[in-house]
């Protein structure tokens, strides 16, 4: 089996649609829940060879990323609605879009990770604790901002001061070397959902 080969079976495998574009949008790849995911053409569909979303606005932010993270090659996470959930608010998905550089090209490919709302809207707090070496509050901490709680509401949860919130924030800071909450979120956004 070839390493191409190989590496797409695994891609297929991931719960996340996952995307790879070139700076024109020009469809790379895309796995099998992404290719389930433009069937249903409520949130992104193939349109010439190019990765659309249905969200206009989402796709002239995606634009203005790839054209400025050519120089500043940066990750960003965008939110988008789709078709009425179970409640019948929208559902929001999540479009994390990070910039990969190539061995055959100068060029950058852009992965763009989509998640369903019912799949990431929870990470356990056991998981957090192994892989970042967090303590037993702080791994409850993240869990429960990435679940789209606020500081203030989390803080209210795990009965203790927003204050002492912030310190342990701080502390998640410093031990997943990122500098604030929302790269905190993408990076948990990125990582694995079960040991």
């Amino acid at each position: 089996m070839s390493p191409q080969h190989l590496s797409e079976r695994i891609l297929d495998r991931f719960v996340r649609a996952t995307f790879a574009v070139d700076r024109d949008h020009r469809l790379l790849y895309s796995n099998a829940p992404a290719r389930a995911l433009t069937r249903r053409a409520d949130i992104a569909s193939i349109k010439d060879g190019r990765l659309t979303f249905a969200d206009r606005a989402l796709n002239k932010r995606l634009a203005a990323h790839i054209e400025s993270g050519l120089k500043k090659h940066r990750t960003l996470l965008l939110r988008t609605a789709g078709a009425a959930d179970e409640q019948g608010g929208p559902s929001i998905y999540r479009v994390l879009i990070t910039p990969m550089d190539t061995e055959e090209s100068n060029d950058l490919i852009w992965m763009l990770f989509v998640s369903e709302p019912r799949s990431e809207r929870y990470v356990h707090a056991e998981v957090l604790r192994q892989i970042y070496g967090l303590t037993r509050t702080e791994s409850l901490l993240v869990s429960r901002l990435f679940s789209g709680n606020s500081l203030i509401v989390t803080a209210e949860g795990l009965d203790i001061s927003i204050n002492t919130a912030k310190t342990h924030l701080r502390q998640v800071f410093r031990k997943c070397d990122v500098q604030s909450q929302a790269e905190l979120l993408q990076l948990v956004a990125l990582g694995p959902r079960a040991v």
